[in-house]
């Protein structure tokens, strides 16, 4: 489930990651499960909890979806911090599409609480929903504040509806103190699925984004 590696030139990254390689430092995905035995991950993964089933097991049983994350940010071959420790944490109940909101609120008061100990430096939330064209806060926003404040870099998905919904950034990634990140393109793939128009570095036609948003 990792996919292939990530194309490091078109986000830019090379300047900050040829330096950095997250060694000693950890990621929190909140997310669907984890494959932690992937040889990927390199005994990598420190800890894992699953709010959802309230066990320790946060295995990815009906989809690589955590995985291929997980995979992005710290794969050992895929990953932009080759070398970072990982932190799963599942909000997903196994074979429910949906995260309980309550659990997402859960496993964030549990970083707030707990990320010192593992020296966390970011957490990713590749999941949300809705369509915003202005910052939104929420009921978990004073999490978002607090991990903010404590030097933790806090990173979400923008959706994948724009075809659909139009102009807009999902949440929780249009909060003032979370990152949204979106998807684009690595090369001219064509007309594929809903795409029309296709090229290196173009976004993705369903990634959310919105231009009052961009900074």
């Amino acid at each position: 489930g990792l996919g292939g590696s990530t194309d490091v030139s078109l986000i830019k990254s090379d300047p900050v990651f040829s330096k950095f390689s997250g060694k000693d430092q950890a990621i929190v995905i909140i997310d669907d499960g984890i494959q932690a035995s992937h040889p990927n991950f390199s005994g990598r993964v420190i800890f894992e909890y699953d709010f959802a089933d309230n066990d320790r097991n946060a295995l990815d049983k009906y989809g690589p979806h955590g995985t291929h994350v997980a995979g992005i940010a710290a794969g050992e071959t895929t990953g932009i911090a080759s070398e970072a420790n990982i932190i799963m944490l599942k909000v997903f109940s196994d074979g429910i599409s949906g995260a309980s909101y309550d659990d997402i609120e859960d496993a964030l008061q549990w970083v707030v609480d707990s990320g010192d100990s593992y020296n966390v430096a970011s957490v990713n939330l590749s999941l949300g929903g809705g369509n915003y064209t202005s910052p939104q806060t929420s009921p978990v926003s004073d999490h978002f504040l607090a991990l903010k404040n404590n030097g933790v870099f806090v990173v979400a998905s923008s959706g994948n509806d724009f075809d659909v919904v139009g102009p807009g950034i999902g949440a929780p990634a249009v909060d003032p103190n979370v990152f949204s990140v979106g998807s684009t393109l690595t090369s001219d793939i064509g007309t594929w699925q809903e795409h029309t128009t296709t090229d290196t570095d173009h976004i993705s036609s369903y990634s959310q984004w919105h231009e009052s948003l961009l900074d």
